[in-house]
């Protein structure tokens, strides 16, 4: 238990900054991602990258990119940026074989090389928020920020209700139409009593917190509703006589599980939702119905014989 705990733990922390890290290949490829905190980054000539936004470090870019963003750090450019470059509160120094697209400067400074290419516009901003670069440094938080929450919530849940949470996660394949049905319900049910809720005016901090916590939190508990069920599919102990009281390893192997779908491109990240809303409806279907669904009527069978009757005894 105690290895299975370790390596779940592994791959979320391994797994995290994955979502920043993934490096696709190829000039037209813009769908690479690569991350550095508190380090340099330096692309080789003749290697591709998508993406590059690097956090209190140097970017030195000798191949093609992209996009860069660098912020707390300086940028040198001797091959290819292919949109845009953005430096925040450092300098951009473009090489004489430099060739970059669109520039945005926010408290820096370029230094072009004679012979260099600059296409595009140079803007120059005081405002760190108004960059472009900036949504990318936001989803990065974001993104982070929702790894952390899901894997708290995993801990909690498991930890502090871990029996309504295996309950919950075997309903999703003992009533797998009730779960689906509930989750419908929730995804088109919650909108539209929202929705009514702030046509009255009176209504709309109702209508808001339904929209904007109730339903959000559903779907995080949904999630770790899945991933609790996958985790023990895997670990084989999603019987209710296997079933641990807590199952907290089983929840942290399955968040891994989901975070690395989610990291395929394409259909991943739909695939990992429509899972958590698999889970969320199981959830409801359990906080609905009450019964535990490994409940089962006693059989005639079983039940314990009558009292001999007086006569009998005579």
């Amino acid at each position: 238990m105690r290895r299975i705990l370790l390596l779940s733990m592994v791959l979320l922390v391994a797994l995290a900054p994955s979502t920043a890290m993934a490096q696709g290949s190829g000039e037209d490829d813009g769908a690479g991602f690569t991350l550095r905190i508190d380090a340099d980054f330096t692309l080789d000539a003749g290697e591709s990258a998508g993406t590059v936004v690097v956090i209190a470090g140097d970017a030195v870019i000798d191949g093609s990119v992209r996009d860069l963003v660098v912020i707390n750090g300086n940028a040198l450019v001797t091959g290819r940026v292919r949109q845009q470059v953005t430096v925040v509160r450092g300098t951009l120094t473009v090489a004489r074989s430099g060739d970059v697209d669109d520039v945005v400067l926010v408290r820096s400074e370029m230094v072009r090389e004679a012979g260099s290419a600059v296409r595009g516009e140079i803007q120059e901003k005081d405002t760190a928020w108004l960059y472009p670069g900036a949504a990318i440094v936001l989803g990065l938080i974001f993104v982070g920020g929702a790894i952390v929450i899901a894997i708290v919530t995993g801990l909690g849940f498991a930890r502090f209700g871990g029996r309504q949470l295996g309950e919950a996660a075997a309903s999703m394949t003992a009533k797998p139409g009730q779960s689906v049905g509930f989750a419908i319900a929730v995804l088109v049910g919650g909108p539209v009593v929202a929705a009514l809720a702030i046509a009255t005016v009176i209504g709309i901090p109702v209508g808001l917190t339904i929209l904007l916590v109730a339903v959000p939190a559903l779907l995080l508990l949904g999630a770790v509703v899945a991933a609790s069920w996958l985790g023990l599919l895997i670990l084989g102990r999603l019987d209710a006589k296997d079933r641990p009281v807590r199952p907290v390893a089983a929840t942290l192997l399955g968040l891994a599980i989901m975070l690395a779908v989610m990291l395929v491109p394409g259909l991943g990240f739909l695939a990992a939702m429509l899972f958590a809303l698999w889970g969320m409806g199981a959830l409801v279907y359990r906080v609905v119905v009450g019964a535990p669904v490994d409940s089962a009527p006693v059989k005639a069978s079983d039940a314990a014989p009558p009292p001999p009757s007086p006569d009998a005894a005579s």
